[in-house]
């Protein structure tokens, strides 16, 4: 009689002590201020599109998506890949010197995309869009913006500043928002979208480091050639490796605007992209929040030799319980949220949308922990498997010149990358229970 008397006083001490952890716990507070952030900032971007929509056309939008995914590859380039060395090191000043070796990266690939503006008419004509020429001029302000603050945000992961990525977040957003809506009310609506990506970043930057000039950025000043030698060479594998694999990665990922343009047209590329705008916020908002922090705790406890086998089990298995009844409400929904949010005229973008559905689900589980090969230095492999990825997405897309079918290249397309990223889920959990027997034993 006496064990059930006790049960009601033991919950109650228990809830205290788990909530106590809970906000005590690093790794919560870090991706709590990330959270709200994303939310706010991914909530305010999804806002705006009701009434971007009713400015821009799917042809504008098209010639977004075309810009920003050629821009992304030199994005990717400007830093090496170095960016994802910086939370490695257990010295700081190891981290420093990586830092400033990509900044030195970065401002020679910049040179480089403005010589090729030379050459803005020859770009376009790939592409056969010729509006893409008018506005090429703005690629080498948009690669270095993007890739300062790539640099930026890594550096701020090491050292746990946590508020400051959270703020460029928001204000990154409110900007961009606000600039497509001012131009597109201008009617400037062949360029807006894109001189609204390239002035976003560049204000949203000025203000972080203006409010952010602490030790940290000062450091960065102070360049000591052969540390940033020495530390180029002994984290090679980025560039050599996760570099090649991170440019295959996204060239997979934006293939369809990049190679589809000159068969479907801009229009086509619009549904698309915006398709790929209303799936990926949402899963970005999550996924960039916990990425980075799960990366540092990771680290972490790589360097302090703990066993992680339980956390990334834990975090999985509680997606899948979340996805599965959220995204098959979302199935049935999606044609009456679509026609609400963006106008009749963006019907097929729920079509799309309902296509992706099991692969965005993968997606969920598997990009949050994507960090894991760069933790036990598994880049090679990593880029092999992005290798295979580009090839039997391409031969989806290749599927587009026999079919004439926009329709059935994205089912082929999706499903492809699923099975794709289930495999690369089943190896990365494969390495975690590796590590942790080799602790264990």
């Amino acid at each position: 009689m006496g064990r059930p008397m006790c049960f009601p006083l033991f919950i109650p001490g228990v809830m205290k002590n788990f909530i106590q952890h809970i906000r005590q716990s690093d790794l919560v507070k870090n991706s709590a201020k990330l959270l709200g952030a994303n939310v706010l900032a991914q909530v305010l971007g999804i806002l705006v599109f009701p009434i971007l929509t009713r400015f821009y056309s799917p042809e504008d939008f098209g010639l977004f998506n075309l810009f920003v995914s050629i821009g992304g590859i030199l994005v990717i380039l400007s830093t090496a890949d170095y960016q994802n060395a910086v939370v490695l090191p257990k010295e700081d000043d190891k981290a420093y010197s990586v830092s400033q070796a990509a900044f030195v990266i970065l401002f020679s690939v910049t040179l480089l995309v403005a010589i090729s503006t030379l050459f803005s008419a020859q770009i376009a004509s790939l592409f056969k869009t010729p509006s893409l020429g008018d506005w090429y001029w703005l690629m080498p302000f948009f690669v270095l913006f993007s890739g300062a603050w790539s640099l930026l945000n890594y550096l701020y992961t090491r050292f746990k500043q946590f508020s400051r990525l959270g703020s460029y977040m928001v204000s990154q957003t409110v900007t961009s928002a606000g600039a497509k809506i001012v131009l597109g009310k201008m009617g400037w609506t062949n360029g807006g979208l894109l001189l609204s990506s390239v002035f976003a970043p560049f204000l949203s930057l000025c203000v972080n480091v203006a409010r952010g000039w602490n030790p940290y950025l000062k450091k960065l000043l102070r360049v000591d050639v052969q540390a940033c030698r020495s530390v180029a060479k002994e984290y090679a594998n980025f560039p050599k490796f996760s570099l090649p694999h991170t440019v295959v990665n996204y060239l997979s990922g934006n293939m369809l605007s990049l190679l589809l343009t000159p068969i479907f047209g801009l229009a086509q590329i619009g549904f698309w992209g915006m398709a790929m705008t209303l799936a990926f916020r949402p899963l970005n908002m999550i996924a960039t929040s916990l990425y980075q922090p799960f990366y540092q705790k990771t680290a972490d406890a790589v360097n302090a030799r703990r066993v992680i086998t339980p956390f990334f089990r834990s975090f999985v298995s509680k997606t899948i319980m979340v996805i599965v009844p959220v995204f098959t409400l979302l199935y049935f929904a999606l044609p009456w949220l679509v026609k609400i949010i963006l106008g009749e005229e963006w019907g097929e973008t729920a079509q799309i949308i309902r296509v992706m559905l099991p692969w965005l689900a993968v997606i969920c589980v598997v990009t949050t922990i994507q960090f894991i090969p760069d933790v036990f230095g598994k880049q090679k492999m990593v880029m092999m498997i992005e290798i295979l990825y580009l090839i039997l997405r391409l031969a989806a897309v290749a599927s587009a010149y026999v079919t004439h079918s926009f329709f059935t290249t994205i089912v082929l397309y999706c499903g492809v990358s699923s099975l794709v990223l289930i495999g690369q889920g089943i190896w990365m959990f494969h390495l975690v229970k590796q590590y942790d027997s080799k602790i264990c034993a």
